[in-house]
């Protein structure tokens, strides 16, 4: 074997550097090279749209701050101004509708005074432009730094009608002495910054990220949550630290592409943001089409060999592989013993050997099979002439006694325990036809015993028809009559109850007789045993049938009675029949939780 695999090995190591290897060094280099490739013109092309991105910034500024402009320069609205002239309101606000009419992007425009007592505009005048508590600093103080001209100011905050504005121009106005009498303001929206930016197709998941020059956050596609907080990733100090435009960086959301821009106008800096494992995936073709060629290299190389080697290798592996399934008890596997030489010689002698093992396994199996059957009915035998003899008993005092009546009333019961008996073809019987054994019993008993005998079934309807072990609960009834009521005066209180409990099929046979001491409970479980063979016999068919984790257990104390407890697992089911009602006389409380 060793040889084998050492000659098989070889040739296709021979082939593998003769064909695979070189077109593997080829692919890689090529796959190496047009990955670098590819990412140099995806850079390229998302720098150019991150660059137009920051030119649209440029341009919506350049736009939006001409109307402004036009505004503060408008002789109207300076005299209404600076004249308190409210009655003006609607004429004012019309000019400035009529200036945004037709634009795509339409922001809030307002024009207040510089008290902020008197205000026009396209929407209600939000609470944060006070001109006299924000006097000094904000986007007031941007708005009076070098002259009245158009300034730009990232700032964060909501309108009446629910808008989030995030980027605002301001302009001053001034009267005919340049003095500043006013402001001119439009809120630039979020939602219509969003949309301008991604008006530009940027691939593979890119997010965009606007900030400041202060590194206040005004926009950020992928994380909302960030906008109006300070940069605390350090994007624009890492932009003003290197002067690439294009970089790879790891930051909390992992690692990505950035593509650096800067609007002149605004004094925004512009961020895409591509994550790096999706760039890698888009190199996925090339490396599939690399891996196809290696693979049918790889298949021809291992093709020519295995024709080479076949007759050599293949009765060898199929050997080992019966020899695995035998390890694995499969002693059905067979080999393939086709030709002369030794290797066919050493297939047959292990078909033969794995032949006779299986007819060997066979046949200790059905003799396991025909002892479980001849030992359950050794014990079912043991336990008939029990129930026989007294009732045989209890009929031969009544005839002596002329009770024709009784007598056929015992004997219609004893038929039907004799026809239970008698029929011993099945190993299991339902709950159903195991009590009806345990009543024809009882009311035997019922008649011996007279007005001291009480008893009563209470057993789950839904487990009448679930199949137990034949005699399974008749002879721990007789037990208890037999050793629990033999010795006790006044009245007998017996019951029999059955339900399902976590699977498993729980019987408990209640009574109030004599009661056992600890000892007396071990002897019962023990072969030398002489008396209560019935709980024995039971207990061992039981674990027979579904192993030692099953059985009887016995709670009891002497003068009080036992409590005889049946576990066994819930297996068949019989065809259902009826349900048996519960029989018996009247439960007595002292026929309860002994």
């Amino acid at each position: 074997m060793t040889k084998t695999n050492s000659f098989f090995h070889k040739l296709l190591f021979l082939l593998v550097v003769v064909g695979v290897l070189p077109l593997f060094i080829i692919g890689l280099l090529t796959y190496g090279f047009s990955r670098e490739l590819f990412l140099e013109q995806y850079s390229r092309q998302a720098l150019a749209r991150v660059n137009g991105v920051a030119e649209n910034l440029d341009r919506l500024a350049e736009e939006y701050g001409n109307i402004i402009g036009t505004l503060a320069e408008d002789p109207g609205i300076r005299e209404a101004i600076a004249g308190g002239l409210e009655e003006r309101r609607a004429d004012i606000e019309q000019r400035i509708h009529l200036l945004l009419a037709g634009r795509t992007i339409k922001p809030s425009v307002y024009v207040l005074d510089r008290k902020g007592r008197l205000s026009f505009g396209t929407d209600e005048l939000p609470a944060v432009y006070n001109p006299v508590r924000q006097s000094g600093w904000g986007i007031f103080r941007i708005a009076h730094e070098d002259g009245p001209r158009p300034k730009v100011y990232a700032h964060r905050h909501e309108t009446a009608g629910g808008r989030v504005a995030t980027l605002s121009l301001i302009q001053t106005l001034e009267d005919g002495q340049g003095e500043p009498i006013g402001y001119v303001i439009a809120d630039l929206y979020r939602d219509d910054l969003e949309r301008m930016l991604l008006q530009e197709d940027m691939l593979f998941s890119t997010s965009y990220l606007v900030l400041d020059r202060y590194g206040f956050t005004v926009l950020h596609t992928a994380r909302p949550e960030l906008e109006g907080t300070l940069d605390r990733i350090g994007y624009r100090k890492k932009m003003e630290e290197s002067e690439e435009e294009v970089r790879t960086w790891r930051d909390e959301g992992g690692e990505h592409i950035l593509f650096f821009a800067e609007s002149g106008r605004t004094g925004l800096s512009v961020i895409g943001r591509t994550p790096y494992a999706v760039v890698q995936q888009s190199t996925s073709y090339i490396r599939i089409l690399f891996a196809s060629a290696a693979v049918i290299s790889l298949l021809a190389s291992l093709a020519l060999a295995y024709s080479m080697a076949k007759r050599m290798s293949t009765p060898i592996i199929e050997l080992v592989k019966g020899m695995k399934r035998v390890s694995r008890g499969d002693f059905s596997a067979r080999v393939s013993a086709g030709g002369n030489d030794e290797f066919g010689l050493l297939g047959s002698g292990f078909n033969q050997m794995t032949e006779q093992i299986e007819k060997l396994l066979r046949s200790v199996k059905e003799e396991h099979r025909r002892f479980r059957i001849a030992e359950s009915k050794a014990l079912q035998a043991q336990i008939n002439p029990h129930f026989i003899y007294n009732t045989l008993d209890l009929i031969k005092w009544s005839a002596k006694m002329n009770e024709t009546a009784q007598v056929g009333t015992i004997v219609t019961q004893l038929g039907r325990l004799l026809r239970g008996v008698i029929h011993v073809g099945r190993e299991k019987v339902p709950v159903r036809e195991e009590m009806e054994l345990v009543d024809s019993y009882m009311n035997i008993q019922k008649i011996r015993f007279s007005d001291r005998l009480f008893f009563h079934f209470r057993i789950d309807p839904d487990i009448m028809e679930a199949t137990i072990p034949r005699f399974t609960i008749h002879p721990l009834v007789e037990n208890a009559i037999v050793h629990g009521f033999e010795n006790k005066n006044g009245k007998m209180f017996l019951m029999v109850s059955g339900y399902r409990q976590d699977g498993n099929l729980v019987f408990e046979i209640i009574d109030n007789g004599i009661g056992m001491t600890p000892e007396t409970i071990e002897r019962v479980f023990t072969e030398q045993n002489g008396e209560s063979t019935g709980i024995l016999n039971v207990h061992k068919r039981i674990q027979l049938y579904y192993g030692e984790s099953y059985g009887i257990r016995i709670s009891s104390e002497p003068g009080k009675g036992s409590v005889v407890t049946v576990v066994m697992p819930q297996q068949g089911v019989m065809p259902q029949q009826g349900v048996m009602p519960q029989q018996g006389g009247e439960p007595h409380a002292e026929s309860r939780g002994h």
